[in-house]
């Protein structure tokens, strides 16, 4: 089963893959029909696959309110505690939480 095929599985649209990578539709059907498909659409997929419908919800405010904020640059604070995560074996996504 194709990339693509997942997505459509569990009613993906590439639209909502794009909002979920900051990156432009015409990206994300690209990247779908290369292979090997990029990481970040596999993650984005992935992901999706994996989270209930509530959470999905969640995602997607979060993704909403995320692109209302103006973008800011990385803090040192922000850098150290991504560093800090990653030589510690934490995925760094954690660093931006809380």
């Amino acid at each position: 089963m194709s990339w693509q095929d997942r997505a459509r599985a569990v009613g993906l649209r590439q639209s909502t893959i794009a909002l979920m990578l900051d990156r432009s539709e015409w990206y994300v059907s690209r990247r779908l029909r290369r292979v090997p498909v990029k990481r970040d659409i596999v993650m984005a997929i992935s992901g999706w696959e994996l989270m209930t419908p509530p959470q999905r919800v969640d995602w997607l405010a979060a993704l909403d309110l995320a692109r209302i904020r103006p973008r800011q640059p990385v803090t040192v604070r922000a850098a150290a505690s991504i560093l800090a995560c990653w030589t510690a074996g934490v995925p760094t996504w954690f660093a931006w939480i809380g």
